[in-house]
């Protein structure tokens, strides 16, 4: 069964296009809690909770034709930040799915089902020890990857190897302060055999147009 994966995706379910071949979608966002709260040695970045998200996700879900069938939270799976329980404890309205949730989202005619996680960050222990999480992400066949690079922990969670598309054909800039070690950073830093153990093959997204493959040795 084909199932994409896409880190970060934000409110863009453009992929279900780009990708008509795909009928199983999982997508993962931070948000509505926050767009940044990864927790690293350094003091964490803390963004508010933005309202926008959930009517915007919903708006351009229904653009392409799925409607919301089902949502599950999880608040065993939150670990509190002293800021972001401040915030939610004082807000004056209700900040909904602050907690990791799950929203399954099925096409009105079609057989595609788009499952997201959102309020949902990867490198929290308590997602990391998420069991149901980790049986979703075995069944992975395809990676998106688009504006925001996973860490390259989430390697660990996904079975190889994997197709791989990106939009980006000038991976990273080398930048002294970066902190995180992102997925693209670590398939370009692989020698030839590792690399072919993780990567089936990797390609260029062109929304427009068909898809390119990268070779190994194109990737520097």
């Amino acid at each position: 069964m084909k199932t994409m994966l896409y880190v970060g995706a934000g409110t863009d379910i453009s992929i279900i296009r780009i990708f008509p071949g795909i009928r199983h979608f999982i997508l993962m966002d931070t948000l509505p809690r926050s767009e940044f709260d990864t927790l690293t040695q350094h003091e964490p970045t803390i963004t508010p909770y933005r309202r926008s998200f959930l009517p915007e996700l919903f708006q351009a879900c229904a653009h392409y034709g799925f409607e919301l069938i089902a949502s599950h939270a999880y608040p065993e799976r939150h670990q509190w930040h002293p800021e972001q329980k401040k915030a939610y404890l004082t807000s004056k309205d209700p900040l909904l799915y602050y907690y990791p949730t799950h929203l399954t989202f099925r096409h009105t005619s079609k057989d595609r089902t788009l499952h997201y996680y959102i309020s949902t960050n990867l490198s929290h222990p308590l997602i990391r020890e998420w069991d149901h999480l980790r049986m979703v992400l075995q069944r992975i066949t395809h990676v998106y990857v688009c504006g925001h690079f996973p860490h390259r922990d989430l390697l660990s969670y996904l079975p190889h190897p994997l197709l791989w598309y990106t939009v980006h054909r000038c991976f990273y800039d080398t930048d002294s302060d970066k902190i995180e070690y992102t997925i693209l950073e670590a398939l370009l830093e692989m020698d030839d055999m590792e690399y072919r153990s993780v990567v089936k093959q990797l390609f260029l997204v062109h929304p427009d147009s068909p898809c390119i493959e990268i070779h190994p040795s194109d990737r520097n």
